[in-house]
């Protein structure tokens, strides 16, 4: 059978599979409300107050709130009954942000819709990690790392079409309609999380440390912080370098809806082939990783708009098949206890990695301006798997030296 064959019949099978159309159908409705958010609130906020900073500290207060609760809220839906936890912030999520848009339209005062979109963040932080918990324990270990990324595909053809329905509501006047979008969108998420399999919580709790400190997992969050950085890299200071390739700003949002598009490629051709690809998951993730580092410095030093366009397409090859491994690596370390509060753990890790970049771009743009931007983020992104792989060198070279006898006292 040809790699393309089976790629094929890997797909039919999880087409075939109940749990798994049910699992797509509340995972995508609850990644669409979360993609809608950073741009629905901005344009939210200035339409509501006249202000696009309430709307950007309305967006910080969203993303950061999730991070924040996302360990936390993780590690209680590892200690109740799977869909019942899902259900319960999902509802929570529909609630306030039906709220949100009422005080929105109700023009209430800032510091009310920038705590309330706090709120809204937070309710349903565990989510994302519940459900990738919930897809481990429903795809049989066979299918489980192509399920990861037709998975990681669908979320990055999701963070493409969600900004152009919240620029459709934009165009229409009437951006508060982009948060009650978010409403209908986590309503519908409910509606599929009920049609989800019941799964009790795992009769073994681990260690009370819980899974956002396990030493075997840190690494893990680090990649997903670094993936964070350069894709928040690129999302934000590409607008500021399009002057020096002869570019309007506003031509950086296409590219960004090109990044997408490469990444869903790329996950759809790691889902193809990534059962007769060589060596294992972690060699393989630090092997994209830097891939993606050095597509990355192809961004910095770009001389013309054709060429910043193949680079980011290039760069966005490698965002799904990364988000695939990640999934699948995390899985392998943590026990059925921790699964929830480790995938949501790994969700705030990109989050805060992507926050961490809006900070440092803001700091650079003024010193070195946009390329230095991408220089700092390529670097970062090539260094992360090369220390990786000589501190996973100089520990195998350790643990493979004889121990030395004791020496013989006379």
């Amino acid at each position: 059978m040809t790699d393309r064959a089976a790629g094929r019949g890997v797909y039919r099978q999880l087409l075939a599979s109940a749990a798994w159309r049910r699992f797509t159908l509340t995972a995508g409705f609850q990644r669409l409300s979360v993609a809608m958010a950073p741009l629905a609130l901005v344009l939210a906020g200035h339409g509501s107050v006249g202000s696009f900073r309430v709307g950007a500290l309305m967006a910080s207060a969203y993303t950061f709130a999730d991070g924040i609760a996302s360990p936390w809220s993780g590690r209680l839906m590892d200690r109740v009954e799977l869909r019942r936890g899902v259900s319960v912030q999902l509802g929570a999520a529909a609630v306030v942000l039906a709220a949100l848009a009422g005080l929105t339209a109700a023009r209430a005062p800032a510091l009310v819709l920038i705590v309330l979109s706090g709120l809204a963040g937070a309710a349903p932080a565990g989510v994302m990690g519940g459900l990738q918990a919930y897809l481990q324990r429903i795809v049989p270990d066979d299918l489980r790392e192509r399920a990861f990324a037709l998975d990681a595909t669908l979320l990055e053809l999701e963070w493409m079409f969600a900004p152009a329905l919240v620029a459709i509501t934009g165009f229409l006047g009437a951006p508060v309609l982009a948060i009650v979008l978010m409403a209908l969108a986590a309503s519908g998420a409910l509606g599929g999380a009920r049609l989800l399999r019941p799964q009790q919580p795992s009769g073994h709790i681990a260690g009370a440390g819980g899974a956002w400190r396990s030493p075997r997992a840190l690494p893990v969050y680090f990649l997903s912080a670094v993936m964070g950085y350069v894709e928040g890299t690129i999302n934000i200071a590409l607008a500021p370098l399009m002057p020096a390739v002869g570019a309007r700003p506003a031509t950086a949002g296409l590219l960004i809806a090109l990044l997408s598009l490469a990444s869903a490629a790329g996950g759809f051709a790691y889902a193809a082939f990534s059962g007769h690809l060589p060596g294992d998951t972690d060699q393989r993730a630090n092997v994209t990783l830097l891939a993606l580092g050095l597509c990355a410095i192809l961004i910095a030093v770009a001389p013309s708009l054709i060429f910043l366009t193949l680079a980011v397409a290039a760069c966005g090859i490698w965002f799904a098949p990364l988000n695939a491994m990640r999934t699948l690596i995390l899985g392998k370390l943590l026990p059925a206890s921790q699964l929830s509060e480790g995938f949501s753990t790994l969700s705030a890790a990109m989050q805060m990695g992507y926050g961490a970049s809006g900070i440092a771009t803001g700091a650079v743009l003024g010193i070195w301006g946009a390329h230095g931007c991408f220089i700092i983020a390529a670097a970062i992104t090539v260094a992360s798997p090369l220390g990786a792989w000589l501190h996973h060198h100089s520990k195998g070279s350790q643990d493979a030296r004889p121990s030395e006898p004791p020496e013989s006292h006379q």
